[in-house]
């Protein structure tokens, strides 16, 4: 994983509460901005110095961080707003050490520039640009890219329908490739989604679709897939609920051509928040992704060595864990996370404080394939146990500090001796 999108991961996990799943953002960029005159400009920053030490089976890795963003939203005549964001960081390469080491790199993108219409009394909402792009939880897409976003929402039902491309992102922040040229060109990939929604007796049941496919490949490199998937989500005996599920088909490169999807993976999450002192919070989760024999790499297109690929792929997000990530794919992972509020009685500036400790065990799919990129090749279903903890506070509304860490222990799928991995980081976030 590229230093940058793993930084912006393991910080992620420890700056949001244990078993948050939904799509969010540190600053308030994605607020709804309040009906106001033409020409009339918000604006607004974050600056989050942080840092990582992990190690992940090769050796210890330390980066240090400075990462930032600046916004700017700008009413216009009618219901039309325009949003746009620059993003940034400043990365410092600790370890390993050798002539890699104190190496600083400085990448940064535009991450948003686009148009949209709202308009409140008919529930619709009209985006065009570049933009974030999310279908139902984020499981199987959560990326940027540009191009066009329709929702609509009223009493009776709420529909969604996008496509974009992301062709024009930088290298540095794609999470799109699947390929090595991907990884140095970027991919150039188009993407089309629906959802369409239903609310019945305070539970809301989406169909789910989404296809897409790669420009610029030969026909034998192309990955080209489409996902059906059902979500169901709401209120259950006191706690909220998700599940969702899809169906994968398509094409991937098999040996010297192609060979067709079947794969399935999805979701399940139960979240309870009891009413007494300190806001304890129970959230118990299992996820499920297929996966293939014959497979040498899950998360890439060229994995599959032969025949039907079974491996469930996406390009979306789940919390997995922060001292194992492993791709969502060839994996059952159960997990249970805690966490409470112990200074919630206390004064407004610690009130605010957390505690998190959350469990997760991994299995293989099939035993005889692998994850990640050729590991627990044993044929054995254990991949392994991990457990991590965060602590945040959040003194005032702009200032947010967080720690935590994470370790996992390798199951009978690796060799005999494999070595803990752990993880451990922290820093602030500091909103203008």
């Amino acid at each position: 994983m590229k230093p940058i999108l793993l930084l912006c991961a393991l910080l992620a996990a420890f700056a949001l509460p244990v078993g948050a799943e939904d799509f969010s953002d540190d600053d308030d960029f994605f607020a709804l901005m309040p009906t106001k005159a033409p020409w009339l400009l918000d604006w607004g920053a974050t600056a989050s110095p942080a840092a990582l030490l992990e190690n992940q089976g090769g050796g210890n890795e330390a980066v240090a961080a400075l990462s930032g963003n600046a916004w700017v939203r700008l009413s216009l005549p009618g219901m039309w707003r325009f949003y746009g964001r620059l993003k940034g960081s400043a990365l410092l390469s600790v370890l390993p050490a050798g002539e890699d080491a104190m190496t600083l790199t400085t990448p940064w993108e535009i991450n948003a520039a686009y148009l949209q219409l709202m308009d409140p009394d008919v529930g619709l909402t009209l985006t065009l640009g570049r933009q974030p792009f999310l279908l139902g939880s984020g499981l199987v897409l959560s990326g940027s890219g540009d191009g066009l976003e329709f929702k609509l929402t009223n009493s009776l039902f709420s529909a969604q329908a996008f496509g974009y491309y992301t062709g024009l992102l930088d290298t540095e922040f794609s999470t799109y490739a699947m390929h090595d040229w991907d990884e140095a060109n970027g991919a150039r990939r188009y993407i089309t989604g629906y959802a369409l929604g239903v609310g019945l007796g305070g539970h809301d049941l989406s169909l789910l679709g989404l296809y897409q496919g790669d420009f610029g490949l030969s026909p034998d490199d192309l990955y080209t897939s489409w996902y059906t998937g059902l979500q169901a989500r709401g209120v259950f005996l006191g706690g909220d609920y998700l599940a969702e599920w899809y169906l994968q088909e398509g094409y991937s490169p098999s040996g010297d051509s192609s060979g067709a999807i079947d794969a399935y993976g999805g979701t399940t999450r139960y979240r309870r928040v009891f009413g007494i002192p300190t806001s304890p919070t129970v959230t118990l989760r299992y996820s499920l992704a297929s996966g293939d024999a014959d497979r040498t790499v899950t998360d890439v297109a060229v994995g599959n060595t032969s025949g039907l690929d079974t491996a469930f792929q996406s390009f979306g997000t789940l919390d997995v864990g922060v001292a194992f990530k492993p791709d969502f794919s060839n994996l059952h992972i159960a997990q249970a996370a805690f966490s409470f509020r112990p200074l919630e009685a206390a004064g407004r500036s610690l009130r605010g404080t957390s505690l998190g400790v959350s469990y997760q065990y991994y299995a293989k799919h099939v035993a005889a394939g692998v994850v990640n990129d050729g590991e627990a090749t044993l044929a054995s279903l254990d991949v392994g146990h991990g457990i991590d903890a965060s602590l945040r506070l959040a003194p005032w509304n702009d200032l947010d500090i967080f720690v935590g860490g994470g370790v996992f222990i390798p199951g009978a799928a690796f060799p005999a001796g494999e070595a803990l991995r752990y993880a451990v980081s922290g820093g602030m976030s500091l909103s203008f």
